[in-house]
């Protein structure tokens, strides 16, 4: 069955910072592998694997994730915008990208290689992938690094002394720390950090207090959501679940376990909590145990069942859920005609309104063939202007002077050709797309 997105009013606290649309603009399928459906790989090696992956997607679009490749000793593979850019790593590799084109990554203490643990990089305008670092000294593990829109890259680090959450400087890491000189235990589970230098995670601190913590990247430390505490819906948080993540405004997106279930959360630095959604109003039947994600508008992308059961994935503005992927969804994939199978692995969005999923797909109907795919839906329509870089919505000689200054700034509306580069050649494709017209 071919499924129709819609939005679900639900009544929660709080209140919308962006407006939700009431459908999807369109889907686009970045990359697939495995599976039956004929060729079977499509933008990844043969004998690739999709299974668990977690995309990351940046304001400018740029899409990001580590593939298994069986071929090469089941080494996990950092692709990035339709290219392999690393070799095959064994350990965690989980990559994430910031606006500034800058991809990180870890690669863990089960690496069979000790030159290959650490900290990773590629960055978009050179191409170049090196590791950044395997501080600090006596790291024997790195959880999942995650990168801040200026560039400004975060993990938990284990080391002899215990697990630590801290920032690298170059490749220099410097622990985050506390102001009243509490030690905190961190779980190992992704950490998030935005632009302001405030980093979340979850920990617990030996005054006993348990949950999600703020840390404002001046020596501040504040508990945002801890165990006992009661939500909106009049629930006791009983636990806080898998990762979190964080956006300009230093509001946190969690998945917290109440005493009533599941439910996506918005916390505030001062404390305010705003409910996204529950798995007990009808709306969303359940609450998968995958981090939810959240951009700057405050719209939380994450993963569940519909009413009806089904795998699917949703946005929330803490007001409205829109569907934005469930079994039965149509697409229009690499070899035509697609379903969505169901939904897995993790979830990402961005500023511009695009999220990326992992799903199975199939040829219509449902019980033929299927694979894995990673997804792009764009939940508000795209700018399908290029050449208008200035934004004015016209065509004129002023958008070239706006593409040199983005030249200059090696700014996201330079790429004109859509490579993840910006350098020369899109000069040509700016003209290109100018005398195309709009």
């Amino acid at each position: 069955m071919w499924r129709s997105m819609y939005v679900w009013l639900v009544s929660v606290a709080g209140g919308a910072l962006g407006q939700l649309p009431t459908e999807i603009a369109g889907y686009e399928v970045l990359a697939r592998a495995e599976g039956q459906l004929g060729n079977q790989f499509f933008m990844l090696p043969v004998s690739s694997s999709l299974q668990g992956v977690t995309p990351s997607i940046n304001n400018a679009g740029d899409v990001t994730f580590a593939y298994t490749n069986f071929s090469n000793g089941s080494g996990r593979v950092t692709w990035v915008n339709g290219q392999s850019v690393s070799i095959p790593f064994g350990g965690e590799v989980e990559p994430s990208v910031g606006d500034g084109g800058r991809v990180v990554w870890a690669v863990g203490g089960s690496d069979p290689q000790p030159q290959n643990r650490g900290v990773w990089t590629y960055q978009l305008s050179t191409g170049v992938t090196a590791r950044l670092t395997s501080a600090p000294a006596g790291a024997t593990d790195w959880g999942i690094p995650v990168v801040a829109d200026d560039g400004t890259i975060a993990s938990r680090v284990t080391t002899p002394l215990g697990p630590s959450v801290g920032t690298y400087a170059g490749s220099d890491f410097v622990p985050v720390a506390a102001s009243d000189g509490v030690p905190f235990t961190f779980f190992s589970d992704r950490i998030a950090i935005n632009s302001s230098g405030s980093v979340a995670a979850r920990a617990f601190d030996s005054a006993g207090r348990r949950g999600i913590f703020l840390f404002d990247g001046a020596g501040g430390v504040a508990p945002l959501l801890v165990h006992g505490a009661t939500s909106p819906t009049g629930n006791t948080v009983e636990s806080t679940l898998v990762g979190l993540d964080i956006n300009g405004s230093s509001r946190v997106a969690v998945l917290a376990f109440t005493s009533g279930g599941d439910e996506i959360l918005g916390v505030d630095a001062d404390g305010t909590v705003t409910v996204y959604a529950t798995e007990f109003g009808g709306i969303v039947s359940d609450i998968d145990a995958v981090p939810p994600r959240i951009n700057d508008d405050g719209w939380i992308v994450f993963r569940g069942r519909n009413a009806a059961g089904d795998e699917a994935a949703f946005v929330s503005d803490g007001v409205d859920i829109l569907e934005i992927a469930s079994v039965g969804t149509g697409l229009q994939a690499d070899f035509g005609p697609a379903v969505v199978g169901g939904v897995v692995g993790g979830v990402d969005i961005n500023n511009a309104g695009q999220a990326v999923i992992n799903a199975e797909l199939r040829q219509p109907p449902l019980s033929s063939g299927r694979g894995l795919a990673i997804v792009r839906v764009d939940i508000v329509p795209q700018d399908d202007c290029p050449a208008d870089v200035n934004g004015d919505g016209e065509l004129t000689p002023a958008d070239f002077n706006a593409w040199v200054i983005a030249f200059n700034g090696q700014l996201p509306p330079c790429d004109q050709n859509g490579d993840g580069l910006c350098n020369p050649a899109d000069f040509n494709a700016w003209v290109v797309n100018f005398n195309g017209g709009c």
